[in-house]
């Protein structure tokens, strides 16, 4: 099984332009919906990877607005784009699921109601405050930083 070569974000951005073509604007607005926050040059770095890989095709048209001529950059998913969004939906949906209650369950509180409540009590605590392994029979000490 080889990996997708679509990152998660790139998955979803490919995804939203299956409904059509989009402006940059567009994007990042609905991306901002769904909970992702990129800055425009983080956003612009995306795209430009995803046309490199021939995943959207961008495609440039002038505008006027308030009687000045703007650029406006459109992408639209290609070909390209649709196989690779589909392997890597494929590749996660192939994965088997995880076994039977291993999928922890929340309570009215939030904790996971697969483990009672004595050791979901100090879980958190426990894991910090691990004993460091011995060597030789002393336990290995800490390096004091500069």
């Amino acid at each position: 099984m080889k990996l997708p070569e679509l990152t998660s974000l790139q998955y979803l951005v490919v995804h939203l332009l299956f409904t059509g073509e989009k402006t940059g604007t567009e994007l990042r607005k609905t991306l901002r919906k769904l909970g992702v926050q990129r800055s425009p040059g983080a956003f612009s770095r995306l795209m430009g990877r995803l046309a490199m890989g021939a995943c959207v095709m961008a495609r440039y048209a002038q505008k006027i607005r308030g009687g000045r001529a703007q650029r406006e950059c459109r992408f639209a998913a290609t070909d390209s784009g649709v196989f690779q969004w589909m392997a890597a939906r494929g590749f996660y949906a192939g994965l088997a699921p995880p076994r039977r209650g291993f999928v922890p369950v929340s309570t009215k509180e939030g904790e996971p109601a697969h483990r009672p409540p004595g050791v979901r009590k100090g879980t958190g605590r426990r894991r910090v405050s691990k004993q460091l392994p011995k060597v030789s029979g002393r336990p290995i000490e800490k390096r004091k930083s500069k």
